[in-house]
This record gives C-alpha cells, structure tokens and sequence, in this order.
C-alpha cells in the first residue's frame, strides 16, 4: 500500500546549468498535475506529463523545474528603450495633468512591466530533454520512496489499532 502524499527533489548539473526538480502529491482520486517549467522549455511539457503518467497512478501532483544557469553563462536582460520611452512620456503627461510633484527615476521605470526583459535562449530541446528526463527521473523515486514509506507506515498503524 502507498501513501498519496509524497515528496521529491533532485538536482543535477548540466552543460544547461543545474537543474533542481520539486516533486509532491496529495490524495486524489485521479492523477492530476500542475507542471511549472522555465518557458524556453514550454515545449517539453507533453514528455513531462507523459514521464509522470508513467510513474505515478493517483493523486494531485505539483511537479516545479527549475534551471539554475551557470557562472560562465549569466542570464542576459534587454532594456526595453521603447518602452521606456513610452511609459515616460505618459507618466510625465499625468504628472502634468495630475499636478504631482516629484522626479521619475530609473528605479522607478525598473519598477514597470516589460522594461528589462530576459534573453530567451535557443536550447536543442532533444539534448535539454534527455538531461532533464533523468533529473526528474530521479526526483520522482524519492516521492514513490517516500509515499510507499508512508503507506508502510499507514499499514503499521491499523494492524495497531
């Protein structure tokens, strides 16, 4: 007997950087999964999904991915100019218009959507997957590790009572 609630974690490091996977479940009467991923690998979460469905029957799962980038490969962040340029000119207008006292800052514009934006990098998804296929691999035995744990615990405790 397993228990349904679990939890998992794995890390690894990769030419990509190191991956760190969060695994857990609770009791449910389907299997159902909530999958958050970086978004330059959106589109492996049908071979996540199906990893998981492989593995794991029941319960609610909430599976985190995360990617740690190397030192030699810091992120890369864009300025926006024009949208810096376009919040400016309409933050000045209301300024006027609203008769507010005050200096727009550089902190102040870092504050607004869109303003630096990441570098979305190209990965060759075929050799990411195979990378993160086993890190998840591995997060996911510790959950089974553990929801069968659990369940022999849940089994000591009834022949007890």
């Amino acid at each position: 007997m397993n228990s349904m609630t679990g939890f998992g974690r794995a890390e690894q490091k990769t030419k990509y950087g190191k991956f760190i996977i969060e695994v857990s479940s609770v009791n449910s009467r389907f299997l159902d999964y909530y999958i958050k991923l970086p978004r330059q690998f959106s589109a492996l979460e049908n071979k996540i999904r199906e990893l998981v469905s492989d593995r794991l029957h029941r319960g609610k799962i909430n599976l985190n991915i995360e990617l740690e980038e190397n030192d030699t490969t810091p992120g890369q962040y864009n300025i926006n100019i024009k949208a810096i340029k376009a919040y400016l000119k309409q933050l000045r207008a209301a300024q006027k218009e609203l008769k507010l006292a005050g200096e727009i800052t550089v902190h102040d514009l870092l504050l607004l959507p869109d303003i630096a934006l990441p570098e979305i990098k190209e990965f060759d998804l075929e050799a990411v997957w195979n990378a993160l296929r086993k890190v998840i691999d591995k997060a996911l035995a510790a959950l089974v590790a553990m929801r069968n744990q659990e369940g022999l615990a849940l089994i000591k405790e009834m022949n007890h009572r």
